[in-house]
């Protein structure tokens, strides 16, 4: 399946407008396995960072 541009930044928004804060701290920590911290981990970092590795691990220059 094939994302364009507006499907994932609305997927994105609708996730953030949606979420459970304590869930979504649970969460964090038992995917990446270190405590969470706000100060570090806006959504804005977090969504650069893995922009950044899906583009390493695909090779893509965008």
């Amino acid at each position: 399946m094939v994302f364009n541009s507006v499907q994932i930044r609305n997927a994105i928004k609708y996730a953030i407008d949606t979420r459970n804060e304590q869930k979504a701290i649970i969460n964090f920590e038992e995917i990446f396995g270190y405590e969470y911290d706000p100060y570090y981990f806006t959504n804005k970092i977090i969504i650069e960072e893995v922009a950044r590795i899906v583009k390493y691990k695909h090779n893509l220059s965008i």
